[in-house]
């Protein structure tokens, strides 16, 4: 039997992880910055990789503490990345060139599309980036 996630759901996974890095300059015993940094796969779910940039940009928009890396293919991301004003220094690509599709066994996924969005998503969170 397959489980089918709900859209909230598949985004979810899509956010491979979140992470606070917490700058370590004091200024008089206060923090001066902390930085929340997304890793975004753009390349699941519907309408992707536009609305995962959509995404992205109106975070960084709205909240000044945060940076998202977005995997994916570069040119397609910078294509969709130019339709938007938003803060240059605050979204970063990281260019794959595998995509994962729904026709792929899991694990076979993982194992096989070491250059895929996701792959290379999880890799930098393993590796603290």
């Amino acid at each position: 039997m397959m489980s089918y996630m709900t859209s909230a759901e598949r985004i979810a996974c899509r956010m491979i992880c979140v992470r606070r890095a917490y700058n370590s300059i004091y200024n008089g015993g206060m923090i001066m910055a902390e930085l929340i940094k997304v890793v975004l796969d753009t390349m699941g779910g519907d309408n992707s990789p536009g609305e995962h940039v959509l995404g992205a940009v109106n975070a960084v928009k709205e909240k000044e503490d945060i940076f998202v890396y977005i995997t994916g293919p570069e040119e397609k991301l910078k294509e969709e990345l130019a339709k938007y004003d938003y803060p240059k220094d605050r979204i970063e690509i990281v260019n794959t060139t595998e995509e994962i599709t729904c026709h792929d066994q899991p694990v076979n996924a993982i194992r096989q599309k070491k250059d895929s969005s996701m792959v290379v998503g999880l890799k930098m969170v393993k590796e603290g980036k």
